[in-house]
């Protein structure tokens, strides 16, 4: 202790150190936290809406008509295809 009485303004520069450094510890481990469950919040809402977004739409009515068309669309180029292949 001796030491600490000879050197005050020394001792003083490290116990302020030291308590800064806990001080910045516990708020990075405090920051570091909220960001972990953030991070895990996010991640399961990134998989949901993956998830969701490779699913089949509900099968309503304007979602059969608009598949109606891409098939009636697909069967008349097809049909033009084979009377092209038919006529050479």
């Amino acid at each position: 202790m001796k030491w600490f009485q000879q050197n005050r303004a020394f001792g003083i520069l490290v116990i302020g150190f030291a308590i800064c450094a806990l001080l910045v510890g516990a708020l990075f481990y405090w920051r570091w936290s909220v960001w972990a469950d953030a991070r895990q919040t996010f991640d399961q809402v990134a998989a949901e809406r993956n998830r969701l977004a490779q699913l089949d739409p509900f099968p309503h009515e304007a979602n059969y008509r608009k598949l109606q068309g891409y098939l009636d669309s697909y069967s008349a180029a097809l049909n033009k295809f084979k009377e092209q292949l038919k006529s050479e």
